[in-house]
């Protein structure tokens, strides 16, 4: 768990139980997210943070034994709020994170207990000077990212971590696949529609 030391402006932590395969569902014991008033330096000046970032790379394992004892000594010591089957006041836990729009978010949700319960423990932290790109909707007046309320899931930015070269070279990956993929599905769309015309002509 990062619990934000020096220099961490974001971090999002999780502690879990299970895998997401069949016949098995991962459970998430306890999981935190905090952002700190943040900025990106870019060559048209400075842009600041206010919305939500959805952290878009993988998160680092932590060892179990130094997880379970930062967790332990952490949890205590934060508002922790604790799901329950009231899904609407879950939701509105969730959208008041969502929406805020001052550059500081920050929650935890969970079990007292999530140290020990837990098995599967992970982070996710950006640090100051880190290369990021982010995606969002950009406020001039403000100059700064922020959260669009118009839009259930278009409100959140979605931050990369990496150099503009790692980056530029996941994109254009995955710009070369979808383009891959739609051209089977095209071909197997006519491919199909041939045959069938081909066999009604039959009758």
């Amino acid at each position: 768990m990062a619990l934000c030391r020096n220099g961490c402006l974001l971090y999002k932590y999780m502690a879990t139980k299970g895998q997401d395969t069949k016949g098995s569902m991962k459970v998430t014991h306890a999981e935190g997210y905090a952002l700190a008033p943040s900025h990106l330096e870019t060559l048209c000046g400075r842009i600041r943070l206010y919305a939500f970032m959805e952290l878009e790379f993988p998160a680092e394992s932590v060892d179990i034994d130094t997880a379970r004892k930062r967790l332990a000594d952490f949890l205590p010591t934060v508002e922790l709020f604790q799901p329950s089957w009231d899904l609407m006041a879950h939701y509105r836990e969730t959208q008041k994170h969502l929406l805020d729009s001052d550059g500081t978010i920050r929650y935890h949700k969970g079990q007292p207990n999530a140290a020990e319960t837990a098995a599967d423990f992970s982070e996710q932290i950006i640090q100051q000077g880190d290369e990021v790109a982010v995606f969002g909707l950009y406020s001039a007046s403000r100059g700064g990212i922020v959260p669009d309320p118009g839009e259930e899931i278009l409100h959140r930015a979605r931050l990369h971590k990496g150099s503009l070269p790692q980056l530029t070279r996941k994109f254009v990956g995955k710009a070369v696949l979808s383009a891959f993929l739609g051209s089977l599905f095209a071909a197997g769309l006519w491919g199909w529609i041939y045959l069938f015309f081909q066999h009604a002509a039959e009758y």
